[in-house]
């Protein structure tokens, strides 16, 4: 419990009830440890691009291109 205690200050514990189906549980637990947003950031050429796509794939998480983005009137 200390380790709990510990890392329960920096909003890094999550509660997850076990007492459900498989299918219930799993879910809870990926929404858990998968993020919510994340960024990508690197010079021209980088690879951001294809590296943003895969992480998109195996995430189920959407990619906005930046550049795209602004290009077609985003703000």
């Amino acid at each position: 419990m200390p380790v709990v205690e510990y890392y329960k200050q920096f909003g890094k514990v999550r509660h997850i009830d076990a007492t459900s189906g498989i299918a219930e549980v799993y879910a809870q637990t990926k929404k858990a440890i998968l993020p919510q947003c994340m960024f990508i950031l690197g010079p021209k050429a980088s690879g951001k691009s294809c590296i943003g796509e895969s992480l998109s794939k195996r995430t189920n998480m959407s990619m906005i291109n930046f550049s795209e983005f602004v290009e077609q009137g985003g703000y």
